[in-house]
């Protein structure tokens, strides 16, 4: 008998937050109780607050009633997805765990703290362990996990595998950020059509700290211990709508396989997983010269509940001490919403719920 534990979603009137809300229609193992914004949009209903491109509202909740965040109820339920802000999820996620909720979010103002784990679980399962610490220094049963930066997603996958077959130095990581990363004001923003802007506040500061949190490791006492590799990162928001391409130029050491052949071995060995949200294979090496392209292969990702959390690598191009490839990564859904859902399964599968 599968356990269904039921969940609010905060933040349910951003693109984040409709994501997950369009993730959880459905959903085996999460049944979704109530949605939260701001106090502007207390009293609306879903249907009328829906703007997320691409997907008509779930009309299983398109009449749920929006509720005010900062008057969060103690409602019954155990999981909390949020998409709030960073400049207010901090309070309210922290209240949240003191209550015994179980958090998981995508918000950055927790991604850094000592025992809080950024979880890409093809990566480091591992570090959830940490939420243990947690729960014991503020005397709860609650804990916070949050998924990673959008756009290092994809990014630590590669740096993952590529790490089975050899040492790798240094990586510079070149991103061409979708406007919707900056959420709905990104795609009502005229500055981006037909634009690219080579700025992203905070994006490349974030990918070099996550990225060497997430690839890292932990030590006897559940610490973070950082991986020994530096990423130069270059950020860029340019006028596709979904997914993140970043051009990565990766300085190794010999490796003891083929790189290409490598992550084609690991695309067709993957065992998949049983959880709702994770693709069959995380990792989709695609042989065309011009992909992937976010136009075309952002919902890479199977099955159909899966799509958008693969990452399709191509370009791969070795001349035996620099690699160069692009990998793309839907940043609201492998990058966003669905991280952080993938995340909640796999705490629910290995009994943290």
């Amino acid at each position: 008998m599968i356990e269904i534990m039921k969940c609010v979603v905060l933040g349910a009137t951003g693109l984040i937050g409709q994501q997950f809300i369009r993730m959880l229609e459905g959903h085996p193992s999460f049944e979704l109780e109530g949605i939260f914004a701001s106090s502007r949009s207390k009293g609306k209903l879903l249907k009328d607050m829906w703007r997320l491109p691409d997907f008509e509202c779930p009309q299983e909740f398109e009449d749920f009633e929006v509720m005010d965040v900062s008057e969060l109820p103690m409602m019954d339920f155990e999981i909390c997805f949020s998409g709030l802000p960073s400049s207010i999820s901090r309070e309210i996620e922290h209240r949240l765990r003191a209550e015994g909720k179980k958090v998981f979010s995508n918000s950055s103002a927790f991604r850094m703290d000592e025992d809080v784990p950024i979880l890409i679980p093809e990566i480091n399962g591992e570090h959830i362990s940490t939420v243990e610490i947690q729960q014991r220094k503020y005397d709860t049963e609650g804990f916070i996990v949050t998924n990673s930066n959008c756009s290092i997603s994809g990014v630590a996958l590669v740096i993952h595998y590529l790490s089975q077959i050899g040492n790798i130095r240094q990586v510079i990581v070149d991103t061409y950020q979708a406007i919707s990363g900056a959420g709905f004001k990104g795609l009502q923003n005229t500055n981006f059509e037909q634009n690219v802007v080579p700025f992203i506040q905070k994006e490349e500061e974030k990918m070099v700290a996550e990225g060497k949190k997430i690839l890292g490791t932990l030590d006897r006492n559940l610490n973070f211990v950082p991986a020994p590799i530096e990423i130069y990162p270059n950020c860029a928001r340019v006028s596709s709508v979904n997914g993140h391409l970043a051009a990565m130029t990766i300085f190794h050491d010999e490796w003891t396989q083929d790189p290409a052949s490598y992550l084609k071995t690991v695309e067709s060995n993957f065992q998949g997983s049983p959880y709702y949200v994770a693709p069959k294979h995380p990792i989709v090496v695609m042989e065309e010269m011009d992909r992937p392209q976010p136009k075309l292969d952002s919902y890479a990702g199977q099955p159909t509940s899966a799509a958008g959390m693969a990452a399709p690598v191509g370009r791969l191009r070795d001349d035996g001490k620099v690699l160069r490839l692009f990998v793309l990564a839907h940043n609201t859904i492998r990058g966003g919403s669905g991280g952080s859902i993938l995340n909640a399964e796999y705490a629910l599968a290995n009994g943290y719920l």
